[in-house]
């Protein structure tokens, strides 16, 4: 891949993105290569991938509304090729929180 910047180098894509209301209990995200979510306990929620990842070598970046923020894989979570498990707390993490809005990418 060539991006113009002087040098020839690997490309590595979004494989799953998602967006949601975290107030939900369950539901189908807007998004892609993700088929729904669940929400099983306050601020912690799997989010379900159509098609699976080859290995657990991947990465997940989040955001959230209301000064919230995502937490992805710890030693409690464990995500798999075909589940994301994240946590979302209030902003000084304090606390779980369900918040508005859910954002979310899975690169690889």
């Amino acid at each position: 891949f060539n991006s113009g910047f002087g040098s020839v180098g690997a490309a590595y894509g979004v494989r799953a993105w998602a967006r949601f209301d975290g107030n939900s209990s369950s539901g189908t995200p807007s998004g892609g290569n993700v088929s729904s979510f669940t929400r099983t306990a306050t601020g912690n929620f799997t989010i379900n991938m159509t098609t699976a990842m080859p290995d657990t070598n991947y990465a997940v970046a989040g955001l959230a509304s209301q000064s919230c923020l995502v937490r992805g894989d710890n030693v409690d979570l464990a995500s798999s090729t075909t589940a994301i498990k994240i946590e979302v707390t209030s902003g000084n993490g304090a606390a779980f929180a369900n918040a508005d809005e859910i954002h979310i990418m899975v690169a690889r």
